[in-house]
């Protein structure tokens, strides 16, 4: 078995040696002008269009909850109601308090018209007062009780329910846990925070790709929707948002992302694609075909947007340049230039 060994090597070695001295057919980009982008990349973090969180303005016990987490509601919707049986009964109490005060203004109203030398106008007019401090009652209460039916205040899903039935619900404060929490997810608010001498020059409008790292695929296009207008005094970050449609659901709040910002922009620069650039110890240079050869140059770059690089100095409008991608290259290396 063994003497077979050097036929196997003999056999293969005409090949490496083929493959060695096969010339790598290499394609070709054109330095042309166009705009371009400075992008800066920072993480981020989706939020949901609106978040409410919901409290008991009045206080009882629950006696239904209608919802759960994950569902859906529309604007208006009941998610539980509060059982309120004695402010129930000081509202019809005080409705019937009012029906009384009516009757007697109207009474002092009658009997002023018919005989008022008999009727004394500061009479009326306490009358009326007192009616109308029942009806304010009324609505007082009347409010207090329509409180006690929690409803979604728009249309989203419910985020947390923090309730169940027979729980007493503490009303008007804020400071026990919310019953419910409801998003608004149809559109959502992709969320960073630029440094200083970035956040500067964030605008309304700028260009802003988002990669969602929970979802494979390209980066999402979008612009700057809004900016804080002033950096956070305890990071010196600008708060920058970009929203989103979500028709689909698909972004959740809270998903982590990689935010790019494009917060600076040249117009007319003269540019190569990214693949066209080799970079060796973060100098950049160029190889261009010549004589079936790839001869290297170095270059000065400016904006690099991703997909473009800005070429500042180094090589004229119109020059052929060879696009090695992933494949290396070294100077003086034959090529074949790939038909266009």
């Amino acid at each position: 078995m063994m003497r077979f060994v050097p036929l196997v090597f003999a056999l293969l070695i005409p090949s490496v040696l083929l493959a060695q001295s096969t010339p790598p057919e290499m394609p070709t980009a054109t330095l042309t002008r166009g705009p371009i982008h400075r992008f800066v990349t920072v993480p981020g973090s989706i939020l949901p269009e609106q978040h409410a969180a919901l409290f008991a303005k009045t206080g009882g016990y629950v006696s239904e909850v209608l919802v759960d987490v994950g569902d859906k509601v529309t604007q208006g919707q009941t998610l539980a109601l509060i059982a309120v049986p004695e402010l129930e009964a000081r509202l019809k109490k005080a409705k019937a308090q009012a029906r009384l005060t009516q009757i007697d203004v109207d009474r002092l109203r009658e009997g002023r018209k018919k005989s008022p030398e008999l009727i004394v106008q500061r009479e009326l007019d306490k009358a009326e007062a007192a009616a109308t401090i029942q009806d304010a009652e009324v609505a007082e209460l009347s409010a207090l009780v329509d409180y006690a039916t929690i409803k979604a205040p728009f249309a989203g899903i419910i985020a947390q329910r923090r309730v169940d039935v027979g729980d007493y619900a503490v009303g008007g404060t804020s400071q026990n846990q919310p019953l419910f929490e409801v998003m608004d997810i149809s559109k959502v608010r992709a969320e960073t925070y630029l440094p200083e001498k970035d956040g500067v020059l964030a605008r309304v409008g700028q260009p802003v790709r988002i990669l969602l790292e929970g979802l494979s695929g390209k980066p999402l296009e979008s612009v700057v929707s809004r900016t804080a207008g002033a950096l956070d005094p305890a990071t010196r970050t600008m708060p920058v948002q970009s929203d989103l449609l979500n028709s689909s659901g698909a972004f959740l709040p809270g998903m982590y992302a990689k935010v790019s910002v494009g917060v600076e922009h040249h117009e007319n620069a003269m540019r190569l694609p990214r693949a066209a650039v080799v970079f060796e110890k973060g100098k950049p240079s160029i190889f261009i075909p010549e004589d079936g050869k790839a001869r290297k140059k170095s270059i000065q770059t400016g904006f690099d947007d991703g997909k473009n690089i800005e070429i500042l100095g180094g090589l004229e409008e119109g020059q052929a340049v060879l696009v090695p991608g992933s494949t290396p290259l070294t100077d003086g290396q034959l090529i074949k230039v790939a038909a266009p």
